[in-house]
């Protein structure tokens, strides 16, 4: 990590150290909504595999600021190493924007570096999430099949899905955290109920039903964040009418 935080600072001088580039307009710029989405999903998608590893910290508070501050941080540089990127060299791809900068053979250990630190940490989550639906396959088998799993999909599947993917993350998981903060802001003191899951559901699949009624309108803040907050509002909603037909009968 510590080797991959020197090469990526290295890349950013370099890059700084280049003549701009005339700024040209063009019709296929994406929207700045349709930016700010696949700048949201991305963190968003990593936030159970964050609480897959500060789950074992010894003080919880401390292990969750230490991952928020952190991740905040590595998140917001590399954003802005790739804005960086696309300002001085913007028609070469991360790899290209290397090489173009100077990187030379750090170019190379840059994708390795990356690639294995951000994989060791998602075949341990899967395998976490795996285990949770069958615990008889074990702490050390679980990773290597996810890993397995994901070295025949990343070989298969083509470049451009993998846009599609991270709309159907963020699809899944805005609602869902919508419905998990809402419950830890406003409900944290009543104890869950089958009642209280099926309502969750419901307002996740309003959350749902928002983000791609919303998707294809271009919305100005992106998409995961309205449907967070009508997830939110749903599972309010419904909590409140259920707790209250509960008082009148």
């Amino acid at each position: 990590v510590v080797l991959l935080l020197i090469l990526s600072v290295s890349w950013a001088l370099r890059l700084f150290m280049l003549p701009g580039t005339a700024e040209q307009e063009t019709n296929a710029a994406p929207a700045f909504g349709g930016m700010l989405e696949l700048a949201v999903i991305m963190p968003l998608s990593w936030l159970p595999l964050v609480g897959d590893y500060t789950r074992n910290a010894r003080h919880g508070r401390r292990g969750v600021s230490a991952a928020a501050l952190g991740y905040f941080v590595g998140s917001c540089a590399m954003y802005l190493l790739g804005l960086l990127s696309v300002r001085k060299l913007p028609e070469a791809g991360p790899v290209a924007s290397m090489l173009l900068a100077g990187l030379g053979p750090g170019a190379a250990l840059v994708v390795l570096l990356s690639t294995v630190t951000t994989g060791f940490l998602d075949v341990h989550s899967a395998g976490v999430s795996l285990r949770l639906v069958f615990p008889r396959l074990g702490q050390r088998r679980t990773p290597l099949l996810m890993g397995l799993f994901g070295l025949v999909l990343a070989v298969s599947a083509p470049g451009g899905w993998y846009e599609h993917f991270l709309y159907a993350l963020g699809s899944v998981f805005a609602p869902f955290f919508g419905v998990i903060f809402c419950r830890r802001f406003f409900f944290s003191t009543y104890r869950i109920s089958t009642r209280d899951i099926i309502l969750g559901f419901m307002a996740w699949a309003a959350g749902l039903a928002g983000y791609y009624i919303l998707l294809p309108l271009g919305f100005p803040l992106g998409v995961s964040v309205p449907a967070l907050v009508v997830s939110m509002i749903s599972y309010y909603l419904l909590m409140k009418g259920a707790i209250l037909w509960t008082q009148k009968y």
